[in-house]
């Protein structure tokens, strides 16, 4: 912690080259690409009237796009058993949450993507 401590306080605006900024936006561009639903979990759209855990849901899904593999089996597995009485399919397209998404992001229309993906057995990978 204190040598983590230590880099902040070395840091300054304007320190990194041109080379090193262009490896950040490089990592954005493929960290955006590998995550399709643009969701910081900053929960405005909780709590949903409906029960339905749209910040969580959206997150186990992403993680299956982004590692696929034993993660995308474990969040599979987290879908179906944490979020069983959560999960994307009891959304009744409300709309409510639409309104509270900063991100503006379709949430009725992912929700049912995630659903559909989400609920198949974890063994079918994606």
């Amino acid at each position: 912690v204190e040598e983590n401590l230590d880099l902040a306080s070395a840091s300054r605006v304007g320190q990194l080259s041109e080379a090193e900024l262009e490896v950040v936006a490089q990592a954005v561009r493929a960290y955006a690409g590998a995550v399709p639903i643009p969701c910081t979990t900053c929960r405005y759209c909780m709590p949903c009237r409906h029960g339905v855990d749209i910040p969580t849901a959206f997150s186990l899904y992403n993680g299956v796009k982004a590692f696929g593999g034993n993660q995308g089996v474990l969040n599979r597995i987290i879908y179906q058993g944490h979020l069983a009485k959560h999960h994307g399919g009891l959304c009744v397209a409300c709309k409510a949450c639409l309104r509270k998404c900063p991100q503006k992001i379709d949430i009725v229309t992912w929700l049912r993507t995630v659903h559909a993906e989400m609920s198949r057995s974890p063994a079918q990978g994606h």
